[in-house]
């Protein structure tokens, strides 16, 4: 049994050598065999429909704070960009993402479906999210982290400012400023900014 388990892994470790060298990396694919035969993975498989659960915040591994503190600083940062997307009318429900195993995906936003392509970097721990012309294919490469059921895409605090920007362009509310989430992300240098996605 250790040996069939020994050439399983042999294998994969293998096919994951062949797959680091093509710049397209899939999610779900590797990491799901690992999974199957160790019980865990740090990838998460975003394939599939996810709706919009929330605003999340990493405040920057340069912080200098506790993680009791900085866990609530973040919990209350993500509280106040809430209130502000759903000043916008950005809430539960109105964002979901439809990630295809062709590496396309679909984003709709208050009914506004914006397309794109999609991939991992780094095994898993990053994706990237490069959108068509309805954002003037805005690109946006952040942090994935989570499970089967529930993650989280973190990125750099200027490019999701630019998608909400982008967003409310395209919608009857592009008339309402952002200033409040400009103003909330100066606060902290380095702090990423994203949301957490459910699984449907």
């Amino acid at each position: 049994m250790k040996k069939l388990f020994s050439s399983i892994v042999t294998g994969i470790l293998f096919s994951s050598a062949v797959c680091a060298q093509s710049s397209e990396s899939t999610i779900g694919s590797i990491p799901a065999i690992i999974q199957a035969y160790t019980g865990s993975s740090t990838a998460v498989n975003i394939l599939g429909k996810w709706n919009f659960a929330g605003s999340a915040v990493n405040l920057g591994s340069d912080e200098i704070l506790s993680s009791a503190a900085g866990n609530a600083v973040s919990s209350g940062m993500e509280a106040k960009i809430d209130d502000y997307l759903h000043e916008v009318g950005i809430n539960d429900g109105s964002v979901t993402f439809v990630f295809n195993d062709d590496l396309t995906f679909l984003c709709t936003v208050k009914g506004i479906s914006m397309e794109g392509k999609w991939r991992t970097l780094d095994e898993g721990e990053r994706v990237q999210l490069q959108f068509g012309k309805q954002l003037k294919y805005l690109s946006m490469t952040g942090m994935l982290q989570g499970n089967a059921t529930e993650c989280r895409m973190l990125f750099e605090e200027k490019r999701f400012l630019l998608f909400i920007k982008s967003v409310l362009a395209h919608s009857s509310d592009q008339n309402k400023p952002a200033n409040g989430l400009d103003n909330l992300a100066g606060n902290f240098k380095n702090m990423k900014i994203g949301w957490v996605l459910k699984q449907n």
